[in-house]
């Protein structure tokens, strides 16, 4: 089971390294054909930088024996999971639904009746994990990817709290 703390500015580099390795082992099947891009793949590197870098002051971090495996972010006073991130080494270890049960007791604890967090229409690892949690499928919507230049379909999951 992994140990859950707040992410410090020395952990920015762990943080953008999580980004990519969960992003790159996932993206292949949710998005073909994004590989041959131009500048895809550094519009994506800048884009988990920029994250890393803006969110960090909100951001936990998943551990296993020292080693940063996952990481999530929420904003306080609102009641969306901003970011899940789990290191492709360490899918399937517990990081992901540590992070949302974390989450969930911070959103619960500020008195929102929901949560509820996005994900891409095609991420089933994923879905699943957040349907394991308590989400539901809420709706479906579409947002313009600047690297890409086209729609893509993301599923919005909510789930109601005590």
């Amino acid at each position: 089971m992994p140990t859950l703390r707040p992410a410090t500015p020395s952990d920015i580099p762990a943080i953008i390294a999580i980004s990519q390795s969960a992003y790159w082992s996932n993206f292949r099947d949710l998005e073909p054909g994004a590989w041959d891009h131009p500048g895809y793949r550094e519009l994506v590197r800048d884009m988990h930088r920029t994250e890393a870098r803006d969110f960090w002051p909100d951001i936990t971090l998943a551990e296993f024996d020292g080693v940063a495996g996952g990481w999530g972010a929420r904003f306080r006073g609102r009641n969306e999971i901003s970011e899940m991130w789990v290191h492709a080494d360490f899918q399937g270890k517990g990081a992901g639904t540590a992070l949302l049960r974390r989450f969930l007791e911070g959103i619960a604890a500020e008195g929102h009746p929901e949560a509820w967090i996005e994900t891409h229409r095609r991420n089933a690892g994923a879905i699943r994990l957040y349907r394991r949690v308590g989400f539901v499928p809420d709706h479906e919507v579409s947002r313009v990817s600047k690297g890409l230049g086209r729609d893509i379909p993301l599923i919005r999951l909510r789930r109601p709290l005590p």
